[in-house]
């Protein structure tokens, strides 16, 4: 079956409550930034891939990142070896993406070709390369949820 894509389910694995550390400590509750240019709610957050078989396939989930060009916001993915090239992480990379408004990013090994294609399934941009606590890195940019 390897090549063909499989339904998996998003399940939660951890309240999606969590504050970014870039929100404002005006913001009211979750999900709102009063005063700050970062959403807050589901920063931090991870989700479970769990396949038909009830089997954990990976997470998926949005990660605050202070780097040297300044704060951004990470969509990021891991699968099991298992499970790769079906469909799994673009397919839950693309039902989270909506949930965080404007410029989102994925920082990708430049080795990784799997994960470079899940952003371009994603219309994501590489933006640059740089170096990632020595790893030779691509920083691919998404600026609008879909």
């Amino acid at each position: 079956m390897r090549g063909q894509t499989s339904s998996a389910t998003l399940k939660q694995r951890e309240p999606c409550t969590h504050r970014s550390p870039f929100a404002s400590p005006n913001a009211s509750s979750p999900g709102s930034a009063a005063g700050s240019p970062w959403p807050t709610a589901p920063l931090g957050c991870t989700r479970s891939l769990t396949a038909r078989r009830g089997e954990t396939v990976g997470f998926v989930g949005f990660v605050p990142r202070e780097l040297d060009w300044g704060n951004e916001i990470e969509l990021g993915w891991l699968v099991r070896r298992a499970f790769w090239g079906r469909g799994y992480a673009t397919e839950a990379a693309r039902a989270l993406r909506p949930l965080v408004p404007g410029r989102v990013i994925s920082m990708i090994r430049v080795d990784n070709e799997a994960s470079a294609k899940v952003a371009c399934k994603l219309a994501m941009s590489l933006e640059r390369e740089v170096d990632y606590y020595g790893f030779r890195t691509n920083v691919w940019v998404s600026l609008a949820a879909d």
